[in-house]
């Protein structure tokens, strides 16, 4: 009997992985397409890649990871039309976001996958033209032909996050002009 009790257990923990498992924490989807510029090829309206008002404790959480930056002599910013572009998408080995604040700010940025597990983090202190670069050419991190999320914010000196949004992205290492990853 105990046995069985053990193996039913064990049968409801395995069961438990699983479903979490088929059920992602995000859904990556609705991909819009920009070339090396960050000229729009393709755009859905689906709110990537704007400022958002709200996001959850656990995607605000992916914020937390210690910067070489500190917030001094940074000011409450605006984020020029509050959109941030990603150049190219999909991407193949680097991928830039290109925002245009009007004073200087700390930008962070976190890759995840649609688990929230996060692949990359980077940040950068500035103000003007921003163009964050980031390495995805790692396949082991970044496999070809798959979809990942990016999530950035806005600090200054006393209002963390203040401003924040997300962004999906694929990973093409043969992108073509029918719009398709090979």
């Amino acid at each position: 009997m105990l046995r069985s009790l053990s193996f039913i257990s064990l049968f409801l923990v395995l069961a438990s992985v699983n479903c979490k498992k088929d059920n992602p924490a995000i859904s990556i989807d609705g991909l819009s397409f920009y070339d090396e510029n960050g000229s729009a090829i393709f755009s859905t309206d689906d709110g990537d890649w704007k400022l958002r008002s709200s996001l959850s404790q656990r995607e605000m959480d992916l914020f937390n990871f210690t910067t070489p930056y500190n917030l001094d002599n940074t000011t409450q910013a605006v984020i020029t039309a509050g959109i941030i572009t990603p150049a190219p998408n999909p991407v193949k080995f680097q991928q830039r976001y290109y925002v245009n604040v009007s004073d200087s700010v700390l930008m962070k940025v976190v890759i995840v996958d649609n688990n929230l597990n996060v692949k990359k983090t980077a940040a950068i202190k500035s103000k003007g033209n921003i163009a964050l670069a980031v390495d995805l050419s790692d396949r082991n991190i970044f496999p070809n032909g798959h979809p990942f999320r990016v999530y950035y914010s806005f600090s200054v000196q006393g209002k963390p996050n203040y401003q924040f949004g997300y962004g999906d992205i694929l990973i093409c290492d043969n992108f073509g002009q029918d719009l398709q990853c090979r």
